[in-house]
């Protein structure tokens, strides 16, 4: 398991997840919990679709593929070098051969406004 954090731009607040959570924590300098992003079900919905249509496209018939019980989580994360309300979130699902993804999540600019 590994942590990865990063300051926002304006160097007051900063976002954290581990590789076995599905979600990310906003927090302030001072340790104040800002909030929490909860990532599940997005690359479920990427890989599904992928799936689905690569499926399709080889004239798949009976029962679609499925990813039921696999696992996703945050791989890694990066903060906009200037934007102060904006992360890069590398998200994962799967053990052997994982299926990734890159989501750009707009923080509300309010809640992390300087004081």
């Amino acid at each position: 398991q590994y942590r990865r954090s990063m300051y926002f731009a304006g160097g007051r607040h900063f976002v954290t997840a581990a590789t076995n959570e599905s979600h990310l924590r906003v927090l302030s300098t001072e340790g104040e919990n800002v909030g929490k992003v909860d990532m599940r079900g997005v690359i479920r919905t990427w890989q599904e679709r992928s799936s689905l249509a690569s499926w399709l496209a080889r004239g798949g018939t009976g029962v679609p593929p499925t990813t039921e019980g696999e696992i996703e989580y945050v791989q890694s994360l990066r903060t906009h070098p200037t934007r102060n309300n904006c992360v890069g979130v590398l998200m994962a699902m799967g053990e052997q051969e994982p299926f990734r993804g890159i989501a750009l999540v707009h923080l509300d600019a309010h809640s992390l406004e300087e004081e």
